[in-house]
């Protein structure tokens, strides 16, 4: 399948481009960008096209676009990638608001197009083995989950101090953890109880926010995500017949190594130690896969839709 990228931010560079080389199934076939510089010196590091406008690029035969551009952009670059008839394969989030994500999983359906959103935590095998302790019930009865993430000063924000560019902590960094939520249990299910958010006042960017949400009327989920702290990307389960504590359950290295801390009900600790793979490797695998596979596909819709939707219930309560 011919892919080609969109965007040449520094997230795409470092991790989407390796990985898609690393695909087999995959050929990159160009890229295009503001920065005609960068386009040009990724295009010759990868022995592919480089265009001087988006416009070029979907003229051509290309399966796939992957797109890397800032939020608040997704939507319309969306559109037009999904018109030109190619599938449409997003970094998270998907769109700013659920009214747009359901108008492109709408125009994805009717077209047969794939739309796929970058979680790539969610293909990790450390991220499905905690999901299995905690939908399963492997520690008793949940009764509290406690989600963060968090990070430090980032030296250059870029679009992230621009609201028209869909700046936002909530969606920068909170998407992670109420996607995490919403992968795990059924929408219906939840009711969110608390929430608050902060903004700077200067530039009315969020910078951070808190919420909790009781799911099945017994399991406390508390939720933080922030900018400007220190790094804190990790998870706790506590059930009624132990607990389960993991670090980095979000973003980690392909070298990384994670473990699972586990505690039995009279808090005897013990370790579990899950192999190291690259989460981006396997996100696009799985994204290749759901162009062929139906079920999946669809599954893919349905968790892009349950996401937007408890976002932006979380938006108009706390009135972000």
């Amino acid at each position: 399948m011919k892919i080609a990228v969109w965007g040449l931010g520094t997230h795409v560079i470092k991790n989407i481009l390796p990985a898609i080389k690393e695909v087999r199934g995959l050929d990159l076939v160009g890229c295009t960008t503001r920065d005609i510089i960068v386009s040009e010196r990724v295009a010759k590091e990868y022995n592919c096209n480089s265009w001087t406008s988006p416009s070029d690029m979907l003229k051509e035969d290309i399966d796939i676009v992957y797109l890397g551009t800032p939020p608040g952009l997704h939507f319309e670059q969306g559109l037009k990638i999904l018109n030109s008839n190619k599938h449409f394969w997003c970094e998270k989030p998907f769109t700013v608001n659920l009214k747009d994500t359901l108008k492109l999983v709408e125009i994805a359906e009717a077209k047969d197009l794939s739309v796929c959103e970058g979680f790539m935590y969610l293909y990790h095998p450390h991220y499905l083995h905690v999901k299995n302790y905690l939908t399963n019930n492997l520690l008793g009865e949940v009764r509290t989950v406690k989600i963060d993430f968090g990070l430090p000063e980032i030296k250059k924000p870029g679009y992230r101090n621009d609201l028209s560019l869909g700046g936002s902590c909530f969606y920068d960094v909170g998407s992670y953890v109420f996607s995490l939520l919403s992968d795990c249990f059924d929408l219906e299910d939840m009711e969110l109880v608390y929430s608050n958010v902060v903004k700077d006042k200067s530039t009315g960017v969020d910078q951070g926010g808190v919420a909790h949400i009781i799911i099945k009327s017994q399991i406390n989920c508390i939720l933080e995500w922030t900018y400007n702290r220190s790094y804190k990307n990790d998870i706790t389960i506590w059930a009624d017949k132990g607990m389960l504590y993991s670090d980095k359950i979000f973003s980690k290295d392909s070298s990384f190594s994670p473990k699972i801390e586990l505690k039995n009900i009279n808090g005897q600790a013990y370790l579990e130690t899950i192999s190291s793979s690259n989460h981006f490797v396997l996100m696009l695998k799985s994204f290749l896969d759901n162009i062929e596979d139906l079920k999946n596909r669809k599954k893919e819709r349905e968790r892009l839709k349950c996401l937007s939707f408890l976002m932006e219930e979380f938006k108009n309560t706390s009135s972000l």
